[in-house]
């Protein structure tokens, strides 16, 4: 079963985005900021990782960075999730390694197309 790491630290929204992929079938770990993120991703090794960008402490460019700059977990699909995508926020997550973003609030279709694009999973 592919494994989704959702990185959030809005509790309705992280537990929403978990118990619909949850309903979809995948398995699925949240994390409530960046730092714990990156622990459990080191830990679990999801195959795909959605993340938001403003956290405190720790926020999504960093969890980012430091995932991408690690042989361990550089391959894992990172989507970033965000109220307010503009150009350049998405220049600066694009360059550094994300894959795809979710504008926030997303639909339900939205969610799970974009897990679906990069799990090749058509479940």
């Amino acid at each position: 079963m592919p494994s989704v790491l959702v990185i959030e630290d809005e509790p309705n929204i992280l537990s929403n985005t978990i118990d619909i992929l949850r309903f979809e079938g995948y398995e699925v770990y949240g994390a409530t900021n960046g730092r714990t993120g990156v622990e459990m991703a080191h830990q679990k090794r999801p195959d795909l990782i959605i993340c938001d960008i403003m956290m405190p402490e720790c926020d999504g460019y960093q969890v980012l960075e430091a995932l991408s700059s690690n042989a361990n977990t550089r391959s894992i699909p990172f989507i970033v999730m965000s109220a307010r995508i503009d150009e350049k926020s998405l220049e600066h997550a694009i360059t550094r390694g994300a894959k795809d973003y979710l504008l926030k609030p997303f639909t339900l279709a939205e969610l799970i197309s974009v897990v679906r694009r990069y799990l090749n999973d058509n479940a």
